[in-house]
């Protein structure tokens, strides 16, 4: 399907990305992956709309930074963080910078599913409101 939204998945962890691949092709959701978040940003101007997960710690640049680059390039899609080195400040500055939600690892798959679907139901009603107000802009 042509609007149908995509998970972009970015992590360093081979087995990581694999998994969370699986899992979310097996759910019925598209996925994308990436092994770096250098490799993300060349796509992120182009990408299919739909939600981000990506790892923090990854070599060359982490989560945190992408996140920051994302905005800079305008994208809006909800983005899930996910860990296995958390603390407090980490979440903190996270949820700061507007990650939709922050998973430690090793996490349920019914954790990241919830989490992909409250991500992706939100970006949908996002872009509803965006042809609406489109809409009424052009009858004006």
């Amino acid at each position: 399907m042509a609007n149908e939204p995509v998970v972009h998945v970015i992590d360093d962890d081979e087995g990581v990305r694999d998994s969370l691949t699986f899992l979310l092709d097996c759910s019925g959701i598209a996925t994308r992956s990436y092994e770096s978040a250098v490799q993300f940003l060349k796509v992120a101007p182009s990408m299919e709309p739909g939600c981000i997960i990506t790892d923090v710690r990854m070599p060359e640049m982490g989560g945190m930074e992408l996140i920051e680059k994302l905005k800079g390039l305008g994208v809006t899609d909800p983005v899930i963080v996910i860990t296995g080195h958390a603390d407090v400040p980490m979440a903190i500055q996270a949820l700061h910078a507007g990650v939709s939600d922050f998973i430690e690892k090793p996490f349920s798959h019914e954790a990241i599913l919830i989490a992909v679907r409250t991500a992706l139901a939100h970006q949908q009603g996002r872009n509803e409101i965006e042809v609406e107000r489109d809409d009424i802009q052009k009858r004006l």
